[in-house]
């Protein structure tokens, strides 16, 4: 137990202020009853506590300071129980037997180890062991005979004849694939075999009928529509013959026949040969135009009456068609495909061409609709530029005369601008300037030199209405005006 001091300070109702420190406990209590276990198994523990009171008791309250102690101990040590767990199926064992497998004959086990059960705890459920059925399929089952019948009895008294006697392959009966009983299961003798008296050497069976002699006579085995003992009473075989549907039996010599009234057939009529209904109404037109062969039908049924007991079935087809709504159907007319665009038709500038197409693919008929839209379609074409021919445009007025006298000559021209020739056209024809002859009076005759200044010491001539300087070496033009550079 552990011991520890506190620095406490408590006021009193009285207002003192106590500071006190405490040393060691004045006063302890008692131990408080132990707590629960922490564990159920396996070693738990429990505490329980008491409390140190301080140095001043009051009225059952503790002043100068207040400690609890703690005491601990073990509880529940004994082991916790751990409850059994069933590990996994281990293999089926060897099936014991090959076929015929009923319950329980093949097994697996499992065992209670996951984990084990201890300390008092639960063993697994159920059952260590697991069965089933191997192998069910049924053994195969070997025939075995039966014991053999006693031997017949003969069928004659003399004369020799054979009797028999059998066994049966069910003791047991092969089953499952088993083998089959080896060997016959009926077995033959001679019987009676001491000559009999001839009595059927006189003949006495009539109307075909066999005799055999017995031991005490004969026995006559009459030809069906004979009896009596000699065979020799013709029965009348339409006693028990029933002709039927009306029909009438006539007796024959050891036979009958059925005379059937008509639609009925066989050896006693009981043959109905069948007969057709009327026929149903025609079926809806599956065509409103165009109608072909078979395209409707209607219906009748061999059941007036159906054929039974092997009669004939009726005669013909069940369907008869017939052609309905035959009118041709209206066409509407389609396009043929354009046609390629034809050739300009001018051989220069703009022009236009065209193309075509036909109603025809296909063309309308029986009412249907023409084609919708143009059958010829234009479109614009270039054949290049046309040639342009030229054109002399107006004549200019005359140019002034250049003389007042002596005569001279004036000019007017003309332009071949209207057109301008292009693209390979023709030039204008004719001349494109016109002179004329002006101001021909004569002139007075004036020194023209005299306001005129020939350059370079060039010498003026003076001429009728005109005038030329004569120019030294070295000095051309009108004035002797350009130097030609001669040292």
């Amino acid at each position: 137990m552990a011991t520890r001091f506190h620095h406490l300070s408590y006021v009193l109702v009285v207002f003192i202020i106590f500071d006190v420190e405490v040393e060691g406990c004045t006063e302890l209590s008692g131990w408080t009853g132990w707590g629960s276990c922490s564990r159920s198994c396996d070693s738990g523990s429990q505490t329980r506590s008491r409390t140190c009171c301080g140095w001043f008791n009051f009225f059952g309250l503790c002043f100068g300071g207040q400690e609890t102690e703690q005491s601990t101990r073990s509880c529940n040590t004994q082991c916790c129980a751990v409850h059994g767990s069933w590990s996994s199926y281990g293999q089926w064992n060897d099936c014991p037997v090959s076929c015929g497998g009923t319950s329980n004959n093949q097994y697996r086990s499992r065992y209670c180890n996951k984990p084990k059960p201890s300390c008092g705890g639960s063993s697994c459920s159920g059952t260590s062991k697991q069965y089933q059925i191997c192998n069910s399929s049924p053994c195969p089952v070997n025939g075995r005979w039966s014991e053999w019948s006693k031997f017949s009895a003969c069928s004659v008294t003399c004369g020799g004849s054979t009797n028999s006697r059998t066994r049966a392959c069910d003791n047991p009966t092969p089953d499952h694939g088993g083998i089959n009983c080896v060997g016959d299961s009926s077995e033959s003798a001679v019987c009676n075999t001491l000559d009999c008296p001839d009595y059927c050497g006189s003949k006495p069976c009539e109307n075909g009928a066999s005799c055999a002699n017995i031991h005490y006579g004969y026995t006559c085995t009459c030809v069906e529509g004979f009896e009596g003992t000699n065979c020799e009473i013709d029965i009348d075989d339409c006693i028990a013959v029933d002709c039927r549907h009306g029909g009438r039996c006539i007796d024959d010599v050891n036979a009958y026949s059925c005379e059937c009234v008509p639609g009925y057939a066989g050896r006693h009529c009981e043959q109905v040969h069948g007969s057709w209904s009327s026929y149903d109404p025609w079926s809806n037109c599956p065509v409103t135009c165009g109608g072909t062969s078979n395209n409707q039908h209607r219906s009748r049924y061999c059941n007036k009456p159906q054929p039974t007991c092997g009669g004939s079935s009726c005669p013909g087809t069940s369907k008869q068609y017939q052609i309905c709504n035959s009118s041709p159907c209206p066409v509407d007319g389609q396009w043929s495909e354009w046609s390629s665009y034809g050739s300009c038709p001018v051989t220069c500038g703009s022009g236009a061409h065209s193309r075509y197409r036909i109603c025809n693919n296909p063309s309308p008929v029986n009412g249907g609709a023409a084609c919708e839209g143009l059958d010829t379609e234009y479109t614009t074409c270039w054949s290049g530029e046309c040639p342009v021919n030229g054109g002399w445009s107006e004549w200019s007025k005359f140019t002034a005369c250049p003389v007042t006298c002596g005569g001279g000559t004036k000019t007017r021209t003309r332009a071949c601008d209207n057109p301008i020739p292009a693209h390979g056209g023709n030039d204008c024809v004719g001349a494109s300037s016109e002179n004329r002859v002006c101001n021909t009076q004569a002139c007075p005759d004036i020194d023209d030199c005299i306001s005129v200044d020939c350059l370079h010491g060039g010498k003026c001539i003076d001429k009728v209405n005109a005038y030329s300087c004569e120019c030294v070496p070295g000095y051309t033009g009108r004035h002797c005006e350009i130097g030609n550079n001669v040292d």
